[in-house]
């Protein structure tokens, strides 16, 4: 199994491979990657970006007047990902979503 430290550099290793930026922020018990996402992203940038999402613990898109449209995702530190149909219960954010800026997030299951 990979480390949290793998995973989280996979999705921003892919995020910049399908030409975003990526932000990587440690949040205590978990690894934040977000990034900003252009209103005129194609299927070419959303296919894959939604792709990677998807490989992280809890993942979410936000929209907002002061930020634009941001997509995130959370790895747990210390935890090997879960199989693939197990639930993730993310240490950092609740299992309700509660993103850390107060946003809404979706939990992987």
């Amino acid at each position: 199994m990979l480390s949290s430290a793998v995973r989280a550099g996979a999705i921003a290793a892919g995020i910049s491979a399908i030409g975003l930026r990526p932000q990587v922020s440690d949040r205590g018990d978990y690894v934040q990657i977000e990034t900003k996402v252009p209103p005129s992203a194609s299927a070419d940038v959303w296919q894959p970006l939604l792709a990677l999402l998807e490989t992280a613990d809890t993942f979410g898109l936000v929209s907002s007047a002061r930020r634009g449209l941001v997509a995130t995702a959370l790895v747990r530190k210390g935890v090997p990902a879960p199989r693939h149909g197990a639930a993730a219960t993310p240490s950092g954010p609740s299992e309700t979503g509660d993103h850390p800026d107060g946003h809404s997030l979706s939990t992987r299951s």
